[in-house]
């Protein structure tokens, strides 16, 4: 049966600490499996926009002050808080494409994978985060540096409106012509946002044809070295290429890597053919 408050009765799960299934809610509230010593009183597992209102209101009557979660990956766990209602919005997953307008409406949940499914057969593209499994939630409102930034700009640039439950429990949209100034608090103000953001409207962007990608590997031992090499070659390139340095753990050789801890410098191409992917490329030694 549903929880009833005293303004009504939530659809989703609200579960204390000390329930059964308490422990596996709160693992789950963080991506990597390094969950922080750190215990909210409850957990709603949200169903619908109608719920966050009531949970706003429930925490005021019970003195609990608020955190949310979309996808939980924020890296310091922040999300989860002591003596606090945590509001999951991992089921809000809606995701509607409009390829007339080359806009998208979708809930906090919904995944960089998600998305980029929803849009690729419309021809139309999104600067998702680099990790798949990243939820626009969190991403959006910490700014949003994904897939081709440097051409594309940040992921909070293309956020035309947002739909969000402020601290009273109002819902309300937010965009350059109204609630102008939350619309602009919500474009990088991370996890210290003052309202619940329910959905976003974006705008999109015509799907690269080519994306291509070189790298090359070199002993972590090589790692001053081959960084100042790399970020030298950054600065001349394109901005539809996109470089990254990774550092990885020791492992087994391969045919390209050597062994050990090691440092793969790498660069991807966003472009309208293969030809201008390749071009784009031409200027850099990582191949």
């Amino acid at each position: 049966m549903p929880e009833r408050t005293h303004a009504g009765s939530f659809e989703g799960t609200l579960i204390r600490r000390g329930d059964p299934g308490y422990d596996r809610a709160r693992a789950d509230a963080v991506w990597n499996g390094l969950t922080p010593e750190r215990f909210p009183e409850v957990i709603l597992q949200a169903a619908a926009e109608r719920d966050i209102p009531l949970a706003l209101a429930w925490a005021r009557a019970q003195g609990l002050r608020v955190s949310t979660r979309s996808g939980g990956h924020n890296w310091s766990g922040s999300q989860l808080r002591d003596g606090g209602l945590l509001i999951d919005l991992s089921r809000l997953r809606h995701c509607s494409v409009d390829p007339v307008s080359e806009t998208a409406e979708v809930g906090p949940a919904v995944t960089g994978m998600d998305l980029v499914e929803a849009l690729a057969p419309h021809d139309l593209a999104f600067p998702v985060g680099h990790c798949p499994s990243v939820a626009v939630g969190g991403y959006l409102l910490s700014g949003g540096l994904g897939w081709n930034a440097r051409a594309w700009g940040p992921a909070c640039a293309d956020v035309l409106e947002i739909r969000a439950v402020t601290a009273d429990g109002r819902t309300v949209v937010g965009s350059e012509t109204e609630n102008a100034d939350l619309f602009w608090a919500a474009r990088g103000a991370g996890p210290g946002f003052f309202a619940v953001v329910t959905g976003f409207r974006l705008g999109l962007h015509a799907h690269p044809a080519a994306i291509m990608t070189t790298g090359l590997t070199f002993p972590l031992a090589d790692v001053e070295r081959v960084t100042g090499w790399a970020v030298a070659i950054a600065r001349d390139l394109p901005s539809n290429v996109e470089t990254a340095l990774v550092l990885a753990a020791s492992g087994e050789a391969t045919a390209t890597a050597p062994p050990g801890p090691r440092i793969t410098v790498g660069a991807t191409a966003f472009a309208a053919t293969r030809d201008e992917a390749l071009a784009a490329l031409e200027p850099t030694p990582f191949s």
